[in-house]
């Protein structure tokens, strides 16, 4: 397969986006001033096709969960009755590297994004039973850990890293190891 830099990749996203935003803009607005921080949406659907581009042989394993957005009472009612689980992160990757059973990767929207208290306890879980979990804020976070989970590299130590982003993770694994 060919190979596409990062810089490639990213101006082959923003001509996507500008064109979906071209296309999704209202008559008569007025258009912005600057660069709009993506939304986490649209974060996430950049790294999706992404991570599909690159590991297409594999791009069938990596999945959103869709548990997030606002729904009004019956639907969320019958989707709690099928299983929906507060803090699940976003996507899972679910191929196995040989130190963990999968990866699950939550998606945050810039610097500013922060993890509720249910997702840093769903991940300390999820750790402890043999899943990796990382905490992505950029396209870059997330090129450079879905590399770094599928190359199976000896120092990928997700848990690790999240532990260094989140102290209070880090209480908690320590905690629980």
């Amino acid at each position: 397969m060919e190979s596409m830099s990062l810089e490639d990749w990213r101006a082959l996203v923003d001509r996507t986006n500008n064109n979906a935003r071209t296309r999704n803009t209202r008559v008569g607005s007025k258009p912005r001033k600057g660069k709009a921080a993506p939304s986490e949406h649209d974060l996430q659907v950049s790294c999706v096709r992404w991570f599909r581009y690159v590991y297409s042989n594999e791009s069938d394993l990596l999945f959103a969960i869709p548990n997030g957005g606002w729904r009004n009472q019956v639907v969320a009612s019958k989707l709690k009755a099928e299983g929906v689980q507060a803090g699940i992160p976003d996507l899972q990757l679910a191929i196995p590297n040989g130190k963990y059973h999968g990866l699950f990767i939550e998606m945050k929207n810039g610097k500013a994004g922060e993890l509720s208290q249910i997702q840093r306890e769903m991940i300390v879980k999820l750790t402890h039973h043999g899943y990796a979990c990382a905490v992505c804020h950029s396209f870059e976070e997330f090129v450079l850990t879905a590399n770094e989970y599928m190359s199976g590299a000896e120092g990928f130590h997700l848990l690790q890293t999240a532990a260094e982003n989140i102290p209070s993770i880090r209480k908690m694994i320590n905690s629980i190891l």
